[in-house]
This record gives C-alpha cells, structure tokens and sequence, in this order.
C-alpha cells in the first residue's frame, strides 16, 4: 500500500517510459500494458520504485 512508481528506462537510459505514478492499495492485483509499437527493440528493464524497495525486471523487446 502506497505510492509506487513503474518505469521503463532504456538500457542507456536515454529513454524512460513511465507506466505508472501513483498511490496502490494492498491485497489488489494491477494490470499494466506496454504497447511497444514505437519502441526500437532492444533490451531494457523494468522497475518498480515504493515505499519498501526497488524491483528490477528485464524486458526484451523484438521488432518485426
């Protein structure tokens, strides 16, 4: 429960996609989309910033 943040920053952090700013409520399942239709494929991370840590994911995306 609280304020959390989720972003996407590239890994030369040159481009940050934010999904999600904003409060959160405990025991609640939240579903987030990232349309990667205007993102150049490549490898980038996914983290989620609140009140008790930070969590970081790899995402890789693959053009057509």
């Amino acid at each position: 429960q609280g304020k959390i943040v989720l972003d996407i920053p590239s890994i030369t952090g040159l481009t940050t996609i934010r999904l999600f700013d904003g409060e959160v409520k405990a025991n609640t399942l939240y579903k987030f989309e990232l349309n990667t239709a205007n993102i150049e494929s490549g490898v980038y991370f996914c983290r989620l910033v609140s009140q008790s840590g930070i969590l970081i994911k790899k995402i890789v995306v693959l053009g057509e």
